[in-house]
């Protein structure tokens, strides 16, 4: 599991790091907080899914899709912020928006990612 966790971490800065500097238009800053939050987040991710591929395809999405969280979570950019909010990103794409989100996501397409993320933990 270890080589495992190792390998998501990897694959997962590598796509942060491109994220970040493709959407947010410079570098990121990733000092040991940051990479203490990629780990504990990695190891959530585990929680809810056995695979390294589908642990990278599920932060990948999160990354994909951060212009549809709430603007709360959008401005928390480092990855120690994001994995402290990682339960509360991931229950926003499972179970849909709250009446106060106005991001105008289809309900067809929150069940369609909801039914995706079920299979995912499965």
């Amino acid at each position: 599991m270890k080589e495992e966790k190792t390998s998501a971490h990897k694959q997962c800065m590598a796509i942060y790091w491109t994220w970040h500097t493709n959407n947010r238009g410079f570098k990121p800053k990733v000092d040991a907080s940051d990479g203490d939050g990629m780990k504990k987040m990695i190891n959530y991710l585990f929680s809810l899914t056995p695979t390294t591929k589908e642990v990278v395809d599920m932060f990948q999405y999160i990354l994909n899709h951060w212009d549809e969280l709430d603007d709360f979570y959008k401005r928390g950019t480092r990855l120690r912020q994001i994995n402290s909010n990682i339960h509360n990103i991931i229950d926003f794409f499972k179970n849909g928006q709250t009446a106060k989100n106005k991001t105008g996501v289809s309900s067809s397409y929150l069940q369609k990612l909801a039914n995706d993320l079920s299979t995912e933990s499965d």
